[in-house]
């Protein structure tokens, strides 16, 4: 989360963007003595930073290190202010070879690194976990160690638990699991890949021991990824009347169909709102007949659609089903966000992209077909349906996720040209 010095949130890709100095709340920092305000870049007109370049997290323990104001806009350097001390490992269900794996860095924390405390997943059995701290234990018999120590090590997570790093066993999907864990601020997220495409998986498996020394060293660098708040608005107007709905007067709710208006204490958005990391999207469920929503951008009317659907994506989420549904891709530090409808009714709706800091707003008419079907997921979960008069509200979330990325320099071209099998360059010059 980013904030200004007055402490209202805002995002981080705003805050990158903007003249104005703004800092992570959940990085604190130390007062600066500098008061130089007037370090402005000739060429693109940011603001270089007037305080210290070492920020400090005190949430998850971790700091970041920025170079100059370019490397700013699409990466930091980890680095930690404490030790970490709390890793949690997720992996990908139903697959023996992840399980595996799983069981390896489980072993190799155990055994090489006795300050950490590993959390797993509740729905991981013990007979998964059993073998682990066994063979780990027998390993270090030598130092006199137990099982019993090993035992106390390993930890169900919830929410309570205090995380400093999450370590992902899988693909993109199991990055998505793991960030929805934490509707807050995010610790930073390394993820190994095991999975198909891996669009967020940088690291290889097979040297996960020489990554995870690194990576608790501070030698790789993180890349923040935005996200969408998502609020779920129940408007109680009449039904098959033209009364347009008002979100001030309706009754909010989070992806859990709760009921909730209260407001974060450091002024952000509502507490009810489901923070995603890909996408929102709005369909028309399992019913044949089109869907009528009508969108808004920053309370001005855009269009009403007809048509299959809707899909609001961050620049992470538009290589995925927004990219199936001929969306545009865009490069992760692009403060925006994609509008690509489904198999509209009309020609001449077309992707759309909006400034990150635009409010959307989604209404089903009051005056909708009762038999329509219109239903609205976050990130592929959460599904839930929505009424006539129902509306849904998008804004930039200030809780994007940090992920280790494995490079200093920018190699989201390289991920892309793997991903979707894109010709090699060099090939193709060498064939002329």
């Amino acid at each position: 989360m980013v904030s200004s010095r007055l402490g209202n949130p805002v995002s981080s890709i705003r805050w990158i963007n903007s003249p104005s100095v703004v800092l992570p709340t959940s990085l604190r920092r130390s007062e600066s003595k500098c008061t130089n305000t007037s370090l402005l870049c000739s060429t693109c007109g940011f603001r270089a930073l007037p305080f210290p370049k070492k920020i400090h997290r005190d949430v998850h323990s971790w700091t970041t290190k920025y170079a100059d104001h370019e490397d700013i806009k699409r990466r930091g350097r980890l680095t930690w202010g404490q030790a970490p001390t709390n890793i949690l490992l997720v992996k990908k269900p139903h697959d023996r070879r992840i399980a595996e794996v799983f069981a390896d860095i489980g072993r190799f924390l155990l055994m090489y690194r006795p300050d950490i405390i590993v959390h797993v997943q509740h729905a991981i059995p013990d007979s998964e976990i059993s073998p682990m701290i066994e063979e780990a234990a027998d390993r270090i018999h030598m130092r006199d160690e137990s099982s019993d120590y090993c035992q106390g090590r390993i930890r169900r997570f919830d929410d309570s638990c205090r995380i400093d790093l999450v370590v992902t066993l899988g693909g993109d999907g199991t990055l998505l699991y793991a960030a929805s864990k934490f509707q807050r601020a995010v610790p930073p997220i390394m993820s190994f890949a095991m999975g198909r495409l891996g669009f967020l998986t940088p690291f290889k498996i097979a040297s996960f021991a020489e990554s995870l020394d690194h990576v608790l060293a501070g030698r790789y660098f993180f890349r923040l990824r935005s996200r969408l708040a998502c609020e779920v608005v129940h408007e109680p107007c009449p039904r098959g009347t033209d009364d347009a709905p008002n979100p001030t007067h309706g009754t909010a709710t989070n992806a859990d169909g709760q009921s909730a208006h209260a407001k974060d204490g450091d002024g952000g958005p509502p507490a009810c709102a489901y923070h995603c990391l890909n996408e929102v999207l709005i369909d028309r469920g399992q019913s044949p007949m089109l869907s009528d929503l009508v969108i808004s951008c920053n309370d001005k009317p855009i269009t009403t659609v007809a048509g299959d659907g809707i899909i609001f994506a961050t620049p992470t989420g538009s290589t995925a089903y927004s990219l199936a549904a001929g969306g545009p891709i865009v490069h992760p530090t692009v403060a925006c966000t994609t509008i690509t409808p489904i198999c509209p009714h009309s020609l001449s709706f077309r992707p759309i992209v909006v400034p990150a800091a635009a409010k959307l707003t989604v209404c089903v008419p009051a005056t909708s077909d009762a038999r329509q079907g219109v239903m609205v997921s976050m990130d592929g979960r959460n599904r839930q349906p929505l009424l006539p008069g129902d509306q849904i509200v998008l804004r930039e979330s200030p809780w994007p996720v940090p992920t280790v990325v494995d490079k200093g320099q920018d190699s989201w071209f390289e991920d892309l040209s793997r991903g979707l099998n894109w010709a090699n360059p060099n090939v193709a010059t060498a064939a002329r």
